[in-house]
């Protein structure tokens, strides 16, 4: 659970608790109307008890150490990418941040793929996904995990929320980045991209667009503004 989640009387956490160290790392991808959203998991086990007997995951998913994207795994994702492009007989250009892990392994070679990478330190400028992309997916998120602390905090008798904790699962939480990823308008992605550069567009114009389309309302029982302090971890 996030710094600033809900508690409530008699749920505390002993300083003898074990904490989980399960951590996941999330590449997304879009096309710029948003009518595409993908994305892929990392993780730091090969294989989670929680994948046994599960026949499809709601993202591909990688693993290694750290949980951490590297040049090994973003080339795999790449070549599955281009495998799958060349099936549909289509070529797409990727905007990436120019990050390490971002590099191709020497020699390969990807046919209906260009990357086409931005200028250093200009990310938080002309990365669409850094314009309110990311920002709505972790809003999403939170507010899934928020439903379901309400829900362990209504139930008859109430659920700590350490055993809440201990239900998330990877395979779980994969399923609620899921649901965060397709709950991002598509008019919050568009403009995302406007506000990017990607467009020419009046500045005020995308801005008003933006604020309009990427309020992420809380769930029920929570005020809005307790629910902007959730998020912003």
């Amino acid at each position: 659970m996030p710094s600033g989640s809900l508690r409530f009387a008699g749920d505390e956490q002993s300083n003898g608790t074990k904490v989980p160290k399960d951590r996941l790392m999330m590449l997304q991808f879009t096309n710029m109307d948003g009518s595409e959203k993908q994305a892929v998991v990392v993780g730091k086990s090969a294989k989670p008890r929680c994948f046994k007997n599960v026949k499809t995951l709601p993202f591909s998913y990688f693993a290694n150490r750290r949980a951490w994207m590297t040049s090994q795994l973003f080339t795999d994702v790449m070549k599955t990418l281009d495998r799958k492009m060349i099936a549909q007989n289509r070529k797409i250009i990727l905007f990436l941040d120019n990050a390490t892990c971002h590099n191709l392994l020497p020699g390969t070679n990807l046919s209906n793929i260009k990357l086409s990478f931005m200028p250093p330190n200009t990310t938080s400028l002309i990365q669409p996904l850094d314009q309110g992309i990311i920002r709505s997916f972790k809003a999403y998120y939170s507010r899934e995990l928020v439903r379901m602390q309400i829900a362990a905090i209504d139930a008859t008798p109430p659920v700590p929320l350490s055993e809440v904790a201990k239900q998330i699962t990877v395979l779980k939480a994969m399923h609620m980045m899921k649901r965060a990823l397709f709950m991002i308008k598509p008019s919050t992605i568009q403009n995302c991209f406007k506000r990017a550069g990607f467009v020419i567009e009046s500045q005020a114009e995308v801005e008003e667009i933006l604020d309009e389309n990427d309020q992420v309302s809380p769930p029920s029982g929570m005020e809005q503004t307790d629910f902007d302090e959730f998020i912003s971890f």
